[in-house]
């Protein structure tokens, strides 16, 4: 089967508008590029840029907002210039400038704005980040030199506090160590010189005259002393009840001697009203004798609560001057019939 010839003009015309077209869109996004508005930022760091490049971004809270442009030693030839290209549609679009703004008033560094470099520890890509810090914090550096209106002031780097903090804790380990030397040493000289046979066995006999004093403990004992002590107080407790239930009750002894007074007053009172002297008389002999058992009931009443409440004296002092009393009882003397 014939091949058909094969049209070169046709594929060296297909590559070069392919090659032109190419060349054309990439002119295009330049243009775009070049024709973006940025103003030049400042900024002066007192430590190493390792990993910064020029070209590297310059991020906003992580949002990139620009692109390093320059890296240079600074007019002190101490502190490190890095000028950075700042998109300001970038700016317009995340919020720090309305659209319009700065071709109205200018650029102006928003007041406490800093600029930190940001390093990552795996790849060693370093960027420029920047952030609001409390200027209490990060007060505005003191530079040898006059810097330009458009300079973001920088603050320390992770990594440059952290070698900072480093440093002044290394400063007070040779006096921890000689401390710890120190230490070391008294406790040898402690231990040198403590008797850990002789302090072994103390604890030892402590221990044991411990033992034995538990051991003679009467634990039934003090239990049957401490129940005859509750019990006693239980009785003298019911005792005390029923004397006060007695004296209130409405057919006491006491309420019926009252009672009959209380009669006897109002028959006196009745007599002197008709002014009958001897029926007076008589209710007042009357009321003397009914008034006789009060006298003797309330005297034998005030007698017992008089009892009771020595009784009670006599236990709180006890337990005053004893509290153990409680547990083994009162102790009783020994019967002189029952020695030889």
């Amino acid at each position: 089967m014939p091949v058909a010839p094969t049209n070169h003009w046709k594929l060296g015309l297909f590559v070069v508008i392919g090659f032109g077209t190419l060349l054309v869109v990439a002119v295009w996004l330049g243009a775009r590029r070049f024709e973006r508005q940025t103003f030049i930022a400042y900024s002066y760091f007192d430590e190493p840029v390792t990993g910064l490049e020029i070209g590297s971004p310059v991020r906003f809270r992580g949002m990139t907002i620009g692109t390093i442009e320059d890296i240079r030693a600074a007019p002190d030839r101490h502190h490190l210039e890095v000028q950075s290209a700042i998109d300001v549609q970038k700016l317009e679009q995340i919020g720090l400038r309305e659209p319009g703004e700065i071709e109205r008033e200018g650029v102006v560094i928003p007041f406490g704005l800093r600029a930190r470099i940001e390093r990552s520890f795996v790849t060693g890509v370093a960027f420029v980040q920047t952030d609001f810090f409390d200027p209490a914090r990060y007060p505005l550096p003191r530079y040898p030199f006059d810097v330009p209106a458009h300079t973001v002031h920088s603050v320390p780097s992770s990594q440059k506090t952290f070698e900072r903090g480093l440093e002044d804790l290394l400063v007070y380990v040779p006096e921890l160590v000689q401390s710890l030397r120190n230490l070391t040493t008294e406790l040898h000289g402690v231990i040198d010189n403590a008797d850990v046979a002789g302090t072994t066995r103390s604890m030892r006999e402590a221990l044991e005259e411990l033992r034995k004093a538990i051991a003679a403990i009467d634990w039934d004992g003090i239990e049957e002393r401490a129940r005859s002590t509750l019990d006693s107080a239980s009785a003298t407790g019911a005792e005390l009840r029923a004397m006060v239930a007695e004296l209130r009750a409405p057919d006491g002894g006491l309420q019926r001697a009252l009672g009959g007074a209380t009669s006897l007053v109002e028959e006196l009172r009745s007599s002197l009203r008709s002014a009958d002297l001897p029926a007076v008389a008589k209710s007042l002999r009357r009321l003397t004798d009914e008034l006789a058992p009060l006298g003797d009931e309330a005297t034998e009443s005030l007698a017992t609560l008089r009892r009771a409440a020595d009784a009670i004296r006599e236990l709180a002092a006890l337990l005053e001057r004893d509290p153990g009393a409680l547990l083994r009882g009162r102790d009783v003397a020994p019967d002189p019939r029952t020695r030889r």
